[in-house]
């Protein structure tokens, strides 16, 4: 089973789109729901509020560095070198 070059841009963008998409959701997520995730989840994980919004965007950051690794820098040297 082979694929295209084509199939192959069309997977890269839509797993950058889908997972830039989780991204934004869980920004606002934050954004709008601070206090009450902080007080589910500070407590079972021994954290301070401060030390846990630096956690959460810590990964946050972590996984916009991965989708643009393995998303959007693949799917931009497809589209524009070949």
């Amino acid at each position: 089973m082979s694929v295209d070059i084509m199939s192959l841009e069309n997977f890269l963008l839509g797993f950058t789109v889908i997972n830039f998409g989780f991204l934004l959701l869980s920004f606002a997520i934050w954004l709008f729901a601070q206090p009450l995730i902080c007080r589910w989840y500070c407590p079972l994980l021994k954290m301070t509020e401060a030390q846990f919004s630096q956690t959460y965007f810590v990964i946050l950051a972590i996984y916009k560095i991965l989708i643009v690794i393995f998303g959007l820098t693949p799917y931009l040297v497809l589209k524009l070198w070949l």
